[in-house]
């Protein structure tokens, strides 16, 4: 082969592989010439994993022959502007109901909380030293949980409590009254009683709750029982003579400790004191699923999640137009878009059938995906604040400076039965680690140990760490908003105000309020304000809030009951007071004749309910009993061509004898 015709063959290669790459000047992409064609071959969208041979992952049927012949096949033209157009149009109309109602005014910036009494005392405090202490005394350590107080008297309202072993330094001391040996302080609202404060020769140490490791996801070592239950017991003796304790149904998740070996089996004693046999548990790995930072990733929303793993486990298909079947790649589970555009096709079934456009000739299924949006601010938030917002019918959760969102991920809230508590909300309780089981009385059983970073907003509802699924995006909790254990920290130390060091949980309330949570059900919903939350907003805002949903609670029972919002309207303007006696003299008379016009009365549909008998499967017993002698018939079926054939009655017995 000469020179010459080496050199055309490698030339005509690179032009190949320069026009197979991605010209487009669209969303992000390098710009193109004007008039240029626009192609697509490799994708620049992050996570997106293409097959080695482009175009042959489930084509059409016109191009399946063609593709399977040439895996070299030249780049296919890419120009849907018309397409990204109606698509952008579409999308911007199916979020205009977030906007819908305006957004809340942020108010100015929360004044710091300034109590010159209390400043004044803790500066005294700092030059006081506890008397009575040893001489090579350095530090105070707290003999088991110590309650902390907002100031230095039995009845001062709680703020937190102080963690087992937690060294404070020696200075602090405020006075006796109301705790014989004395309070300590910890900051300016922050007093502990010294009664379960021993004296310690080591330095003061305050460490950040939960205790972490560098090379872990979670706080500690999980495992849950394996089907069957497992039984506990209190101590090593009992766990020789096989004393049990009590029995742990199968699904409990429990935090390993340590491990022992008594007689000859092996155990894992439980971070409670638990000795629970090896055999019975099973170690479970927790989630690596982590949301998005916005901004240090390149994303904006809206927003798509992808939740499924896809067929075989290789991604969910990018397909090169809303409806088709050519797949130009995969996106991975987990994997983070920006939207740009929406379309609605009708599917193989003709069944229509939703897809996001997410770059340039690629589009995916938008029931593969969970999207995250921008919504208005509720009231009571103030400029710059940090704030939550969790939409239960997308399974989603977006964090805001102010109005500007930071970071959105997936969770997983309450099923059936037990829902999500919806409304907008303070959070009144952080904790560092907390055991979640089920409630007394309920159907179902469950028990989870040392739960991390929680925020409780509405009762025994809270944001925490999962780590017993990986399968967000889906409804599974008991009512509780479960984030995967990154997400969980992530939120817990990024909220404010934040869990001091040394501290177990801190309680917020009218003094140092806790981050606003909305816990919407619905695109564009504006819930109520409830807990906490009612007392940051404006009173205005409030009563609104309430006044429409006194409104929609009366139209949903009117719904229910078969009648509509415009006949209970009418009604109240048509209703008259009704006339007495001595306005009318002929009431008896003129009574019927007016009573139509006066009270109308309306026919409601209730309605029907069908009653379906319930046949239940119960084994009774069986009960063998005579049979009772056959009565003769007049016919008799003979077997033959005759078929049957008629048989004379029995003769009557004779006279004076019975049957």
């Amino acid at each position: 082969m000469s020179r010459t015709a080496l050199l055309l063959a490698v030339i005509t290669s690179l032009g190949w592989l320069v026009t197979s790459g991605c010209s487009s000047g669209v969303d992000g992409h390098p710009k193109a010439k004007k008039g240029a064609v626009l192609t697509y071959g490799e994708s620049q969208l992050p996570g997106v994993r293409h097959s080695a041979r482009t175009g042959t992952d489930g084509l059409e049927k016109n191009d399946g022959a063609k593709a399977s012949s040439d895996s070299h096949q030249a780049p296919r033209i890419c120009d849907e502007n018309p397409l990204a157009e109606a698509a952008r149009k579409e999308l911007d109309a199916l979020l205009s109901k977030a906007r819908t109602g305006g957004a809340s005014k942020l108010l100015p910036p929360r004044a710091p909380h300034m109590d010159g009494t209390s400043m004044g005392r803790y500066h005294a405090s700092l030059t006081h030293p506890k008397p009575g202490l040893p001489r090579k005394t350095r530090s105070l350590r707290a003999a088991r949980k110590t309650r902390i107080r907002y100031s230095p008297q039995h009845d001062a309202e709680e703020v937190g409590v102080l963690a087992r072993n937690s060294r404070i330094p020696t200075v602090g001391f405020v006075s006796r009254r109301g705790c014989r040996a004395g309070w300590m302080a910890l900051g300016p609202y922050a007093y502990v009683c010294s009664t379960q404060l021993r004296p310690d020769k080591r330095p003061p140490e305050l460490i950040q709750y939960p205790r972490m490791r560098k090379d872990r996801i979670t706080p500690g070592v999980y495992g849950y029982i394996r089907r069957g239950g497992a039984p506990a017991y209190a101590s090593r003796a009992d766990a020789a003579k096989k004393v049990m304790t009590r029995r742990l149904p199968g699904g409990f998740f429990i935090r390993f400790g340590r491990f022992t070996r008594v007689g000859t089996r092996n155990f894992w004693k439980t971070t409670k004191g638990l000795y629970v046999p090896i055999n019975h548990i099973a170690r479970h790995v927790p989630s690596k699923f982590h949301g998005y930072v916005l901004e240090r990733n390149g994303l904006r929303l809206p927003l798509a999640i992808v939740r499924f793993k896809g067929p075989g486990k290789r991604g969910v298909p990018v397909f090169h137009a809303p409806g088709s079947r050519r797949v130009v790649g995969r996106l991975k589970r987990y994997t983070a878009v920006s939207v740009l555009g929406t379309k609605i096709v009708r599917g193989r079934w003709k069944r229509k059938e939703r897809y996001w456009r997410v770059g340039r000739c690629q589009w995916i299924r938008a029931r593969a995906t969970r999207m995250a949006h921008q919504e208005a601010v509720p009231p009571g938030i103030r400029q710059g604040e940090r704030w939550i917002d969790v939409d239960l019918a997308n399974q989603t959760l977006v964090a805001y400076e102010g109005v500007k969102p930071v970071f959105a991920t997936l969770i997983s809230a309450g099923k059936k039965k037990h829902e999500t508590r919806h409304g907008v909300f303070r959070v009144y309780w952080k904790v560092a680690e907390v055991d979640m089981a089920n409630e007394t009385g309920s159907n179902e059983e469950y028990l989870a140990e040392s739960v991390p970073w929680s925020m409780f907003f509405w009762k025994g509802q809270a944001l925490h760490g999962a780590y017993w699924h990986d399968d967000f995006g889906r409804v599974k909790s008991h009512g509780c908003v479960n984030l995967s254990p990154m997400d969980a920290r992530y939120l817990f130390e990024w909220t404010q105000p934040n869990l001091p060091p040394g501290w177990r949980h801190a309680w917020h309330g009218e003094r140092f309020p806790g981050p606003a949570l909305r816990i919407r059900r619905r695109l564009g919903e504006r819930p109520r304000l409830l807990g906490l939350a009612r007392k940051f907003a404006p009173a205005e805002a409030v009563a609104a809030r309430d006044r429409a949903y006194k409104e929609r609670v009366r139209k949903e029972t009117l719904k229910m009951f078969g009648g509509t919002p415009d006949d209970s309207d009418n009604a109240a303007k048509d209703q008259t007071p009704k006339p007495t006696v001595a306005e009318s003299p002929s009431a008896s008379s003129a009574a019927p004749a007016t009573a139509g016009a006066l009270m109308p009365v309306r026919r409601v549909r209730r309605p029907v309910v069908r009653r379906v008998r319930r046949v239940r499967n119960v084994r009774r017993p069986v009960v063998r009993q005579a049979k009772p002698a056959r009565r003769p018939t007049n016919r008799k079926r003979r077997r033959g061509a005759g078929g049957l054939v008629p048989i004379k009655a029995p003769s009557p017995p004779p006279p004076g004898r019975r049957k």
